[in-house]
């Protein structure tokens, strides 16, 4: 990244690190400093890199501000930058007051006061590019986070559903048991115990019989003790539907009123 503010070396290390984190940029190879060179061909005077000169056991040395980019002695020679800084200034510069500038006018890159205010070029960190392996992790943790809850929202949904539908189903079962247990309930007549009804109609027989085969059982004649004459019907079997279907009839029935019916008085 180009930045055409004109600064010491040091506040430019800063600015690429407060701003934007990361440092001036760092050269391993020649592309790399032709790539660096391009973007700073608007800089007549050139542009501060991150090498900087630093006191050894053995003398002074390069490295980069990064403090992880390898200096490559091969493509930089220590001599060669040496060498380019010349005159009174760099004459007067103590052994780490040389810094790196590439200009489009050297081939390769020069060594300059770090006082001297000249343009700049930074570069993110390495943790922060994305083709590293940390930047790759990061992404697969974010899709892998996201994937579960969507997988957790739609497997919640499901869940509900199902519960939902079993307790409406549960719902609909006690409503019809509830109407089922109404339906067996016997309107409010008279009861005549099983006794009587055999006195009644002379303990079913046939000659008391009364034409036609309702599905529910058979009908028969018989006579109360008040002389009153009555139809008696009897169940086929005792069953929960044969139940409804016979309370069933018996109450259309006892709706009906006409000279030539028999009207329901008991039920037994």
């Amino acid at each position: 990244m180009y930045i055409s503010a004109s600064i010491s070396w040091d506040r430019s290390e800063a600015l690429c690190h407060n701003n934007y984190s990361g440092h001036l940029a760092a050269l391993s190879s020649v592309q790399e400093l032709n790539f660096a060179k391009s973007l700073c061909g608007s800089s007549a005077s050139g542009c501060w890199v991150g090498g900087h000169q630093y006191n050894t056991s053995t003398g002074n040395g390069w490295k980069w501000s990064d403090d992880s980019s390898a200096w490559n002695e091969t493509v930089f020679p220590v001599e060669l930058l040496h060498g380019n800084c010349s005159g009174t200034a760099c004459g007067a510069a103590n052994s780490n007051d040389l810094c790196t500038l590439i200009t489009n006018s050297r081939t390769s890159i020069s060594g300059k006061r770090c006082i001297e205010p000249h343009a700049l070029i930074c570069m993110m960190d390495h943790v922060d590019r994305c083709y590293h392996d940390r930047c790759h992790k990061e992404y697969l943790i974010a899709i892998i986070a996201v994937s579960g809850f969507i997988l957790a929202t739609t497997l919640a949904v499901v869940v509900w559903l199902l519960v939902y539908r079993r307790g409406k189903k549960r719902r609909r079962s006690r409503e019809a048991l509830v109407a089922s247990a109404a339906a067996l309930v016997a309107p409010q007549w008279k009861v005549f115990t099983s006794e009587e009804l055999r006195s009644i109609t002379k303990n079913f027989s046939e000659g008391n019989r009364l034409p036609g085969n309702a599905k529910t059982g058979g009908t028969y004649s018989g006579i109360l003790p008040d002389g009153s004459k009555v139809a008696i019907k009897r169940l086929k079997r005792s069953g929960l539907q044969r139940k409804k279907d016979f309370y069933s009839e018996i109450r259309r029935v006892a709706k009906l009123y006409h000279p030539n019916l028999v009207a329901v008085k008991v039920l037994l």
